[in-house]
């Protein structure tokens, strides 16, 4: 496993780990966006910063799985901070998976994010026994080396 991190952004933290097992590769990119603060520009700075990220992970090697808290509403695609997000996932071929909620709350804010067609993802549940206002997303990436369970 490599981990790596190139770029330092102001509105985010990730991590990049490569997993390799003979000529196969998966790339792991976990983010954390904190929450946003009342009229703060942060959402607009995010979107870019998650931009880049995006590009810079197009000029990768390895199947990507990107996973993270966004602290956004991925259940409302038409709120004003989600629909950009979800609009650049579709405009550079990803996909997000999870559709169950995250959030003690009841929203989808925790996701798994793929490059359309990439990376099959299954099983997704979520254990609410975790001690946090998140629950832990499981999942299951099948055919990928004996059915790793995330």
């Amino acid at each position: 496993m490599t981990v790596s991190k190139h770029n330092t952004y102001t509105f985010m933290e990730y991590l990049n780990c490569l997993f390799k097992d003979g000529l196969e590769l998966l790339r792991i990119v976990t983010i954390y966006k904190p929450p946003p603060k009342a009229k703060s520009p942060n959402v607009p700075v995010f979107l870019r910063e998650f931009a880049d990220l995006l590009e810079d992970l197009t000029l990768t090697s390895g199947q990507l799985l990107l996973v993270g808290d966004f602290n956004f509403h991925f259940d409302n695609s038409t709120s004003a901070h989600t629909k950009p997000i979800i609009d650049l996932l579709s405009a550079t071929n990803h996909q997000q998976h999870v559709t169950l909620a995250t959030h003690q709350k009841g929203h989808i804010i925790d996701v798994i994010i793929t490059r359309r067609d990439e990376l099959p993802i299954a099983d997704i549940t979520c254990d609410e026994s975790v001690n946090s206002d998140h629950t832990a997303v499981i999942f299951a990436v099948p055919n990928w080396r004996e059915n790793w369970r995330m």
